[in-house]
């Protein structure tokens, strides 16, 4: 299993994901970011011909991060076109192929923040029913399921007689 961080930046509302320790701890020893826990993990045991990348992007205009597993969006933000804008930051995490749940898949829930435009992941039923809930809605935008996360799904085999 791999930990995501969340991270929100002070000045913007941007919400930052990393699965990165040595990212986690730059961003921790920052006045600029506030420290949000773990948002959701991976299993990395999933082969990855049964997962698709989740691409991590900076809009260099807004100063705000965005991740998308859309190739289309990948293919246009890596472009000439796209790049003058966007800022490629590698892999994310990966998701489950196709994207839609399956057998032991972790939903990740999509929400975003009516005031800053900030985008928030979460597979926290507890924080998807509050900010789902009043006097959170007045602030929080629910988008539904962003991804499902892939579990290893041992092979069950018949015992030995």
């Amino acid at each position: 299993m791999r930990t995501v961080y969340r991270f929100r930046k002070h000045s913007n509302g941007t919400y930052l994901y990393t699965a990165s320790i040595a990212e986690r701890l730059n961003l921790k020893r920052s006045s600029r970011w506030s420290y949000g826990g773990a948002s959701f993990s991976w299993d990395t045991s999933v082969p990855v011909s049964a997962t698709k990348p989740v691409w991590r992007f900076y809009n260099r205009d807004t100063h705000k991060y965005s991740f998308t597993a859309d190739p289309k969006k990948y293919r246009y933000r890596t472009s000439s076109t796209g790049d003058d804008t966007w800022k490629y930051g590698g892999v994310a995490w990966r998701v489950s192929t196709p994207s839609r749940e399956t057998t032991g898949a972790q939903i990740v829930y999509r929400f975003k923040n009516r005031r800053d435009g900030g985008m928030l992941l979460t597979a926290s039923k507890q924080t998807t029913a509050k900010l789902r809930a009043a006097p959170y809605t007045s602030t929080w935008r629910f988008l539904g399921v962003g991804y499902y996360l892939p579990r290893y799904q041992a092979v069950e085999t018949s015992p030995t007689p």
